[in-house]
């Protein structure tokens, strides 16, 4: 997924930052192994590892030399279309895949308060562990629902 390498990858550009960035990065890989299961279960395909990396160089490269605070801008104005189509896809699902769709709409959610605490200059780590702590709730059995 984009979001894993991408957060992987700024952990040299933003090292002050750099636990934040592995913490969102294991939440982009968690998330990111549920949605292969529900596009498995409609056999639709995922994007394709080279595409995946294309965009990743690209986010990184737009970025520039854009410190701390304007990255968290940034970020934050390309998260907020996702919270909104994940939002609409959770209650648009069918009931088979609401879980999984609710994890992925509420990971998206926790990384737009996450942006937005840090933006204030507050710590939004909490807001990522929270959800961590509810993957690691549901990964075990590998289904949900």
């Amino acid at each position: 997924m984009v979001g894993d390498l991408l957060f992987r990858r700024l952990c040299d550009r933003y090292p002050e930052h750099s636990r934040k960035l592995r913490e969102l990065a294991r939440l982009e890989a968690s998330v990111g192994g549920l949605m292969e299961a529900v596009l498995e279960r409609h056999r639709a395909e995922a994007e394709p590892t080279e595409r995946v990396e294309a965009l990743t160089h690209q986010l990184f490269d737009d970025l520039g030399d854009a410190d701390w605070d304007a990255f968290l801008v940034r970020l934050r104005d390309v998260v907020v279309p996702f919270v909104e189509r994940f939002e609409r896809l959770h209650d648009e699902s069918p009931a088979e895949d609401r879980s999984a769709l609710r994890i992925l709409r509420d990971h998206e959610r926790a990384l737009l308060r996450f942006l937005n605490a840090e933006i204030q200059r507050e710590d939004g780590l909490r807001q990522i562990e929270v959800v961590l702590a509810e993957l690691t709730e549901v990964r075990p059995t590998g289904r949900q629902g």
